[in-house]
C-alpha cells in the first residue's frame, strides 16, 4: 500500500494519477466516503455538490467536512473511514494507493492503518512556488489552510518514507503540468520497485 500525504492543493491526486502510469494499482480515497456520506445535507443546505464541484466551491464548505470527518474518527478512534477504505484495498488489483492519508491523531489513525497494519509507505508533497533573490531563487512553501493541518502535517512529514517537493504551476495545459511533474512519479516508481 502507498498512502499520499501533504496539505490541501498540494497535488495528492494529481501524483497518484501520474503514478498510476508507471505501476499497476488502484486509487482509494479516505475522503470520497465521506463525501458520499455528507453530500446531501450540503446539497440541501448549501447548494453545493461536493462530488463534482470547484475547489473554490469546496472551500465554502471545507470547515463542514473536516468537522464531519472528525467526528466519525472520534467516535472510532481514527478508524471510521480506514475501516472503509479497507475493504476496498483487499478487493483492489495492484498496489493501493491511498491519496488523502491526513491524521496522525489517534492510536489507530490514518498513518498506523497505512505504515502498521498494512506495511505501506507513506509519501509527503510540499508544493512550492519561487521567487527571484539578489543571487539565487528563494523557494515558498504553501501553508496549511486550517488547525487540523496545522497540527498534522509536521507529524505526517516526519512519519513519510519519501518527500517531494514539486512547483507550482500556473497558465499551462494539463498535458504541460504532466509532462513537468511525471519525473516525480517516475522516481518514486523507481524507488518502490527497488524497495519491493
Amino acid at each position: 500500500m502507498i498512502g499520499i500525504s501533504g496539505i490541501a492543493a498540494s497535488g495528492k491526486d494529481l501524483f497518484c494519477r501520474l503514478l498510476l502510469k508507471e505501476i499497476r494499482g488502484h486509487r482509494i480515497a479516505l475522503a470520497d466516503q465521506l463525501k458520499e456520506e455528507i453530500n446531501p445535507y450540503i446539497i440541501s443546505k448549501f447548494g453545493i455538490d461536493v462530488l463534482n464541484c470547484s475547489t473554490e466551491s469546496k472551500n465554502k464548505v471545507r470547515d463542514l467536512l473536516v468537522f464531519y470527518g472528525s467526528l466519525k474518527r472520534f467516535q472510532t478512534d481514527g478508524q471510521y473511514w480506514t475501516n472503509i477504505a479497507q475493504k476496498k484495498a483487499d478487493n483492489c488489483k495492484g498496489t493501493p494507493i491511498v491519496t488523502d492519508i491526513r491524521y496522525d491523531e489517534h492510536k489507530n489513525d490514518e498513518v498506523d492503518w497505512l505504515k502498521g497494519k498494512n506495511k505501506g509507505v507513506l509519501i509527503h508533497i510540499k508544493k512550492y512556488w519561487e521567487t527571484e533573490g539578489l543571487f539565487e531563487m528563494n523557494r515558498h512553501y504553501f501553508e496549511p489552510p486550517n488547525e487540523d493541518e496545522q497540527r498534522n502535517d509536521p507529524k505526517l512529514n516526519s512519519k513519510a518514507d519519501y518527500h517531494i517537493e514539486w512547483p507550482h504551476i500556473e497558465n499551462q495545459t494539463t498535458k504541460e503540468i504532466e509532462e513537468t511533474l511525471t519525473p516525480f512519479a517516475k522516481d518514486f516508481a523507481k524507488w518502490y520497485k527497488e524497495r519491493n
